[in-house]
């Protein structure tokens, strides 16, 4: 779902963890911001790299503070975000934060859990409905919010972008409920 062809993209990996979704960018041919705020996983991030003997060319390990998506502007294709969304505080100084470190027409793929109870996955209260989420992320910027619940089980993967370019009076009228025609 994140296009046939990542070689040479640029995709930050948000919150990497362990790396689980890094090396598979990786292995599939796009160079990673891996980006995340805990010691450990970043520890254990730059020992897997130097074993594989990747350069900065293909991985670049980031730590952040709590809070920080960790791109300078324009520094990334894309963006992958799985399973943090509902536990980032300020989501919105956040996403605003995001976009202006992705190159347009910012492309950001975010996986998060069902609203509904599921065998795995976090109790329903840490969880948000795909409606409010998709609103969210336009409120925050994305002109172009999608949703797909059927790719993987208990999950659902949403794709925000910046199709429609727009400068902030245009923004302001679209947020004011007028209707916007691209020009």
């Amino acid at each position: 779902m994140m296009g046939p062809d990542l070689k040479g993209m640029t995709i930050a990996d948000l919150f990497a963890g362990d790396g689980y979704f890094t090396f598979r960018l990786i292995a599939a041919g796009a160079n990673v911001i891996a980006i995340d705020n805990d010691p450990t996983n970043i520890a254990q991030l730059e020992e897997r790299k130097k074993a594989m003997g990747l350069g900065d060319d293909r991985l670049k390990i980031r730590a952040v503070p709590v809070g920080d998506p960790g791109l300078a502007p324009g520094e990334a294709d894309m963006a992958l975000l799985v399973h943090r969304y509902t536990s980032i505080r300020d989501r919105g100084s956040y996403i605003t934060r995001l976009r202006q470190g992705l190159r347009s027409p910012r492309p950001l793929v975010l996986v998060d859990w069902q609203y509904r109870d599921t065998p795995v996955g976090p109790p329903v209260s840490e969880r948000m409905p795909s409606d409010n989420l998709m609103e969210e992320l336009g409120a925050f910027g994305f002109s172009d919010v999608g949703a797909h619940s059927a790719r993987l089980p208990y999950q659902v993967v949403f794709i925000a972008s910046d199709y429609i370019e727009m400068d902030d009076a245009a923004y302001q009228q679209m947020m004011d409920g007028a209707e916007i025609i691209p020009q």
